[in-house]
């Protein structure tokens, strides 16, 4: 198995974690940032960066949200990739890519 897919599939057990232990969540935590990996709350916060970072596991993930405001929330989830230290004006993200041959199309003139 991967490292992205061990990485996707403890995400997403991190995710029912924290749906399992949300009434809880809400008695302690209601309106702050938790960050919950391996069936525990690792950060707790008022922002999101320092909790996402803080809770991440060794593994460099954590599920985070915003407790009581769920619905709310636009970013669940934070990526790190290696850099292009050399790359200027400032390192840039390198992420794998693959490019496919575009499919042949077809046009009608009505």
């Amino acid at each position: 198995m991967s490292q992205n897919t061990r990485s996707h599939v403890g995400f997403e057990q991190d995710e029912r974690d924290y749906w399992a232990m949300r009434a809880e969540l809400l008695t302690r935590y209601c309106g702050k940032w938790v960050a919950v990996h391996k069936g525990r709350v690792t950060a707790v916060g008022d922002d999101f960066v320092q909790v996402a970072h803080e809770g991440s596991g060794d593994e460099g993930y954590a599920f985070c949200n915003l407790v009581g405001l769920e619905d709310k929330v636009v970013v669940t989830q934070r990526r790190e990739y290696a850099y292009q230290l050399d790359y200027w004006p400032r390192p840039i993200p390198r992420i794998p890519v693959t490019v496919k041959q575009p499919r042949p199309f077809s046009c009608a003139i009505v």
